[in-house]
């Protein structure tokens, strides 16, 4: 290093620059460097300054590589995570935040990191980290991220103060952990926990839950079904094998056991035994539920004495439709006759006893008599078989329909489903709700047995009203000689395997159906009852595309006000 004289100097001197140098030995040295611009015996020249720096202390060193490591491991997180002053203003954010948020780190610093967050979620989180920086105390808490690119996911932020030996917070770092998986997990578990929850108590199938030793739980509709209480299985004086029959207890442990190996079990048939010694079968299925900390089993039971119970009552009710078909027949016949012995016998006395034979009078007398009490029977005998003219009653139709349906959904197989359309305001109909019901059930259970086993059987009811004009009434209406007007439309449609032109011709035809074991009454009935009540039938058809039928019906006149 050499000086010159001031006056000679004529440039500014630059930065130091940290070079590195080697000596004569070939050893390293690190220097300071500065460059001035001067003259030199009246040449432009540089004079350069180099001052060694001193050795760097080890523990000076060890601090600078451990920050570089705490660096690369911090932006190597999967998570958010930001460093602040004990303020709370942002001084570090890593690439996590900063690639999910779209948010550049000179924002990030400056304005802060509450900016991310949703607007509905920004002042719970603003007021839990104004706590935490004022108290000290851990911050935690749950919030919305906006994304760059796709949407809002869940956070939870949880913020730790670093502190000295004397207590004094250092900094704080904030870790911010992407639980959206979290969250999402916990909708769809509240979800079917609340079906679950639905079906365990809901009134269509019975539910218990045990163990190897004692009944757990049990819902509403297994205690109907054997008649015991609550209580009775909560006082452990019960299990499951004692309400068994003792011929059936080796089955339901082999069942048992099944399940334990496989998860579950296919439905099996068996009886329980109720409080007052009856016997009810039921058809059951179990699967799994948990094997520890305690094994538990889950019985799902369907009461098949209540399943024999309207097969019965269906039967008869074939019964009275095949009895009323015949009676209507033999009715119709009989009013035949009666109308040609009433019709000669008041003939033959206007023309040819009045006044000369008092006795011949008075037996023709009781002729026309017994006739017509014989024509008023009839009369009855047609009003039960539901074809005789009488007047029906107006039912609200939308009601009515509505409950046969919620009935109808509990006997449906399981490869089908029941679609209702039911508009708000209808019309009442001039049917009786009785006869309206049985329409709906039978049309209902030609539609299940058209689809059969198949998978992804669908049966729609739907409720409408339809104006029929003059020419269609005229038309489409002939034989039923339907007045033009506003009619109540119920349509069943269903996606079954459909029908050719020559089995669509006859499916009123009493007797006739495509079932062998069939009694071919049920939609010859149905169309007696809706003629009855002065309405129509209509059905559209083509195989392999379903079947619908379409029920007419006169709607109620309004009440006067």
């Amino acid at each position: 290093m050499f000086s010159i004289p001031q006056r000679e100097v004529n440039a500014e001197t630059t930065a130091p620059s940290r070079q590195r140098l080697h000596r004569a030995d070939g050893a390293a040295v690190e220097v300071d460097m500065t460059r001035t611009q001067i003259l030199y015996e009246g040449e432009p020249a540089t004079l350069g300054v180099f001052i060694e720096r001193p050795p760097e202390p080890a523990r000076l060193r060890g601090t600078k590589h451990r920050a570089r490591r705490w660096a690369e491991i911090v932006e190597g997180l999967p998570d958010g995570v930001l460093y602040a002053r004990p303020s709370g203003r942002i001084v570090f954010a890593n690439a996590h935040f900063l690639n999910f948020t779209g948010l550049r780190l000179r924002d990030v610093l400056r304005h802060g990191w509450l900016n991310a967050i949703l607007p509905e979620d920004r002042g719970t989180c603003r007021e839990a980290w104004k706590k935490s920086i004022e108290t000290g105390e851990r911050f935690d808490v749950e919030f919305r991220v906006s994304g760059r690119e796709g949407p809002p996911h869940w956070y939870k932020g949880i913020g730790v103060p670093l502190r000295d030996e004397a207590g004094r917070i250092l900094h704080w770092c904030v870790l911010l952990e992407d639980v959206e998986k979290h969250k999402r997990d916990e909708a769809a578990l509240e979800v079917n926990e609340k079906r679950f929850r639905r079906l365990f108590e809901g009134h269509l199938v019975g539910l218990l839950i045990g163990s190897p030793e004692r009944v757990l739980e049990v819902n509403d509709v297994f205690l109907r079904m054997i008649g015991q209480t609550r209580q009775d299985f909560d006082s452990g004086r019960i299990t499951w094998l004692s309400i068994i029959p003792p011929e059936e207890r080796e089955l339901a442990r082999r069942k048992f056991e099944e399940v334990l190996a496989g998860g579950e079990c296919p439905p099996f048939e068996l009886t329980f035994l109720s409080k007052d010694g009856r016997r009810v079968p039921v058809l059951l299925a179990t699967m799994l539920l948990a094997r520890e900390p305690e094994v538990r089993v889950m019985a799902l039971m369907v009461d098949l004495a209540e399943r024999s119970q309207v097969q019965q009552i269906k039967a008869e009710r074939m019964k009275l439709e095949a009895v009323s078909m015949l009676a209507a027949g033999m009715a119709h016949n009989l009013n035949n006759l009666l109308t040609a012995i009433i019709g000669n016998a008041s003939l033959l006395l206007d023309q040819h006893i009045a006044g000369n034979n008092a006795r011949a009078y008075a037996l023709v007398r009781d002729i026309i008599s017994a006739g017509e009490r014989a024509a008023t029977l009839v009369s009855k005998l047609l009003a039960s078989a539901g074809q005789a003219q009488l007047t029906p009653p107006a039912t609200d139709i939308r009601e009515a329909i509505g409950q046969e349906a919620e009935r109808l959904e509990t006997r449906l197989p399981a490869n089908i489903r029941l679609h209702l359309d039911l508009p708000a305001r209808l019309p009442a109909a001039l049917i009786s709700d009785e006869q309206l019901r049985q329409v709906v059930d039978g049309l209902v259970t030609n539609a299940v047995e058209a689809i059969g086993d198949r998978e992804g059987g669908e049966i729609w009811l739907a409720l409408r009203v339809e104006h029929i004009g003059a020419k269609a009434a005229a038309e489409r209406f002939a034989t039923e000689q339907l007045p033009p007007g506003d009619y109540c439309v119920l349509e069943v449609r269903d996606n079954g395997p459909g029908m050719d032109p020559a089995t669509l011709v006859r499916i009123f035809d009493p007797f006739f159906t495509t079932k062998f074991m069939g009694r071919g009454l049920g939609l010859a009935a149905i169309a007696g009852i809706v003629r009855a009540a002065r309405g129509a039938v209509r059905v559209r058809s083509m195989p392999g595309a379903g079947t619908v039928f379409l029920v007419f019906l006169p709607p109620a006149p309004e009440p006067e006000p």
